[in-house]
């Protein structure tokens, strides 16, 4: 028979209304307090939720705790905000089972903690750090947790509200203390420590509510004990343990929900006027169809869009779907079911959920009509609708708030994590890297490319999840797709339409992914929410500018005024990324010069797959067998260099007048051959014009001798370097300086000093007629694969991440002799 082993629980960190002083940015800017809770509902959630033991930690404050006082199992406590006195950095430490005349000390000695914790030791009041390595007002360093460490030997391990990563790391780093850490930390900081063993710690738990959804959803549990007095023996002695769960971002949200509501309805609206306040006249109008009376002294509160829905909708004007969206929007703001069942995770994802789909759908109502006015040059319409989208924004701040309040941290847990030899396999989130791309079947070689790099981090053990937002797509392993909320035309090219990607649900899944690093490989909507998602959450964002597409934009709509407008918005871009991977180093005095920070910029091709010894030495004895009868080059056709096609054209008719084994293969990007291509093979018999497919390229790499012009659009320059890797030399342009410097360097080519046809013809003519010297370029291009093979420099690619985010942070970040860093990798070939 097995026996049930009794504990004794109580929730050590909860707040009621007398908590009133709000951390989050949301609550402070509507001028709310942090929570609205009755200390009596606290005490009532709390038993209903299998608590033995009631106490409330106000900050500051014991006036909660006092009014439910006289209760059966009640206890005294504050979480009293505390200060380091050099530098002002601000802890949270919990006092529990104090009496007034304690609090009252604890009131005068809060202004530093040396001093209040000589006190707390002193008269053996149980005292606990909540949340250790939150960074309350962004002071707290490495230096400071050792001092922590030192003066404290119990820390909150498990916080009901927050995000378990800072948890996971203090629990590891504190149950990982030795000895000679103790001391060299004492000897560094000149502290004294605690205890007889201050490198044993102990772990509390709470819920750290506000909102009073998720009362004792964390917890610290002791031997059964039958008074308060023996539950806090049990504390006092170290014999407890933390329970429950950890928060996240979804839980927070939620909890903010309430707290505005609670805010606008206790605070806002007169006691005798419950019925009249701003969300409930909303909700009344739309759903009930009559408009109160006494609505119109709100509506000068309410921004112009709001008021208008106010003003002259009515339920029944409203189609289905917003009829749908607006009861969704009012079941967010219904008072709390006060079942415990109601605070659970199925309740928050509804709540966000309901709140994504609400925001998604009109967000994209709003954009759908600011493009609309913009292509119609009606700019004001255009400007006083992205006014009107404000409060749509506004009404999804919570998650925003929350998202950003739990990970404000992590390059500081990252900093702490590497420091440490018992956390530093936590400094990297275990969900790999996110690799984000706008466009995907459009984009071919910037496909195969991502492709590749999934294939190899597979073969190495590493996960790299390519995110998507395409409207339809089939699913492959590591391939996440969002479907697109709709599509709009690029302004001033109405072929090109770019997808809206449903940007709740993409944060959301960055977040619960656990993702270390957001790759960014396009600048369009997915690629922007990615960056934006990045600095939300605080991942390592990385952009891969492989692109001009301001040039693209300029040859796409014919406009300069476009073109300035892309390069500002590709500035502004650039500019908040952590790290700028670009191909070709010459392009980091442009990008300097439109205000990009050099110290960003790191010079790495991709790579790609080397075609290996004996399949590379069999295609090459069939080019030198074919050389002299049929010597055929390749040509990679797309929208960023159809306009070369002529003077191609005429280097070509010239090459076949003194070389008529000469041939050409056109490979279009396209999915329909342009009439000019089209024609062009018609008319010559030694010009073939196909639509690009793999089998199309495969054979090429095998067929052709050399590639010609490589687009200046080719991501990364894959098609050079597997064109190289199949032992073809390629003719490049002098614009691309990048390849001019490969094929200088390994003899791997040719260039083209200027764009003309009897200067391509000569270059041509070299490849096509001289053999002896065709074999030593096609020797370069083996070396020049080699150098370049995936195998290489993926490990390069993945290991450049593995440096900590915010390189010019991490010395106040560590504060305790910083670690050298190694310096920015380049892997350009001299």
């Amino acid at each position: 028979m097995q026996h049930c082993v009794m504990r004794s629980k109580a929730d050590l960190h909860v707040h009621s209304k007398f908590s009133d002083r709000p951390g989050e940015w949301l609550l402070r800017r509507i001028g709310a307090s942090e929570c609205f809770v009755e200390p009596i509902d606290v005490y009532r959630r709390a038993r209903e939720r299998g608590m033995n033991f009631i106490t409330i930690s106000d900050h500051n404050s014991i006036d909660g705790c006092s009014e439910i006082a006289h209760l059966p199992g009640v206890f005294l406590s504050v979480e009293i905000t505390t200060y380091f006195p050099e530098d002002g950095c601000k802890i949270h430490c919990l006092a529990s089972g104090i009496d007034e005349e304690q609090f009252r000390m604890i009131e005068e000695l809060r202004g530093d903690i040396y001093d209040l914790q000589k006190y707390l030791a002193a008269e053996e009041i149980i005292h606990t750090i909540t949340h250790p390595l939150f960074r309350i007002n962004d002071r707290l360093t490495v230096g400071h947790v050792e001092k922590l460490i030192l003066l404290f030997n119990r820390f909150e391990g498990v916080n009901g509200s927050r995000d378990p990563r800072a948890a996971d790391i203090a629990r590891t780093l504190f149950r990982n203390l030795t000895p000679s850490m103790i001391e060299e930390m004492a000897d560094r900081h000149d502290i004294e420590p605690q205890g007889s063993e201050p490198w044993q710690k102990h772990f509390t738990g709470g819920s750290d509510d506000h909102s009073g959804l998720y009362t004792a959803s964390a917890f610290t549990h002791t031997p059964a004990a039958s008074s308060v007095q023996e539950f806090l023996e049990f504390l006092r002695n170290g014999d407890h343990e933390a329970g429950g769960a950890s928060g996240g971002s979804l839980r927070l949200g939620r909890s903010l929900y309430q707290i505005a509501f609670d805010y606008y309805t206790k605070k806002l609206i007169p006691a005798d006027d419950k019925g009249d306040s701003l969300i409930s006249a909303l909700f009344q109008s739309l759903l009930d169809g009559a408009l109160p009376q006494s609505l119109g002294r709100w509506t000068n509160f309410v921004p112009g869009f709001a008021s208008q829905i106010i003003q002259s909708r009515r339920l029944k004007s409203l189609n289905p779907i917003e009829r749908q969206l607006f009861e969704e929007f009012a079941s967010l703001f219904n008072e709390k079911d006060e079942s415990p069942s109601q605070a659970n995770a199925l309740d928050e994802r509804k709540t966000f959920q309901t709140a994504s789909r609400i925001g998604h759908v009109l967000s994209y109502a709003f954009l759908r009509k600011m493009t609309k006015y913009f292509q119609e040059g009606r700019f004001i319409d255009c400007l006083q609708t992205a006014a009107s989208f404000v409060p749509v924004l506004g009404g999804l701040a919570p998650y925003f708030t929350a998202f950003s309040a739990q990970h404000k941290d992590e390059p500081f847990l990252k900093a702490l994590a590497r420091r440490f030899p018992a956390t530093s396999h936590l400094a990297a989130r275990p969900g790999g890297k996110a690799w984000i791309a706008d466009c995907w079947e459009e984009d071919v070689v910037h496909t195969r490319t991502i492709e590749s790099y999934v294939e190899r981090a597979k073969v190495t053990a590493r996960t790299l999840t390519v995110l998507t937002c395409l409207a339809e797509k089939t699913l492959t392993p590591n391939h996440k797709n969002f479907k697109p909320l709709g599509t709009i035309p690029l302004p001033e090219c109405q072929d090109v339409k770019v997808a809206i990607p449903p940007f709740m649900d993409v944060i959301e899944y960055l977040e619960a992914g656990q993702f270390d690093e957001v790759i960014i490989s396009t600048p369009g909507p997915m690629g922007l929410l990615g960056l934006l998602a990045a600095k939300l959450l605080g991942l390592r964002a990385t952009v891969l500018f492989h692109l001009d597409y301001s040039r693209l934009v300029r040859h796409l709509t014919s406009d300069h005024g476009m073109e300035r407008l892309a390069e500002k918005y590709l500035s502004w871009f650039l500019s908040i990324a952590d790290e700028i991977i670009i191909p070709d180093p010459t392009m980091t005095d442009a990008l300097a010069e439109n205000g990009v920070d050099s110290r960003k910029i790191v010079s790495l091709m991709l790579g790609v797959e080397n075609e290996g010894k004996t399949a590379a030495a069999a295609i090459n004895a069939q080019k030198s067998r074919t050389y002299a009868e049929r010597f055929q080059f390749v040509h990679i056709s797309g929208p960023a260099n159809d306009k070369d096609f002529p003077w191609i054209l005429e280097a070509f008719d010239l090459l076949v007048a003194e070389a008529p084994q000469a041939r050409l293969k056109i490979i279009h990007e396209g999915a329909v051959l342009p009439e000019s291509l089209r024609e062009a093979s018609a008319a010559r018999s030694n010009l073939t014009a196909v639509v690009w497919s793999d089998a199309e390229w495969e054979s090429a790499k095998i067929e052709s001798h050399a590639l010609l012009l490589p687009p200046v659009a080719d991501a990364f320059h894959r098609y050079f370097l597997e064109m190289q890797a199949a032992g073809a030399p390629a003719v490049v342009g002098q614009s691309d300086s990048h390849l001019v410097g490969i094929v200088r360097c390994f003899g791997s080519g040719r260039f083209v000093p200027d764009l003309r046809s009897d200067l391509l013809f000569e270059e041509m003519k070299i490849a096509a007629t001289d053999f002896k010297r065709y074999e030593q370029m096609r020797q370069g291009a083996a070396r020049a694969a080699d150098a370049y093979a995936i195998e290489y420099l993926f490990e390069r690619f993945w290991e450049r991440a593995d440096r900590l985010p915010s390189r010019n942070r991490l010395a106040s970040l560590l504060a305790v002799t910083p670690e050298p860093r190694s310096g920015l990798i380049s892997l350009e070939v001299s």
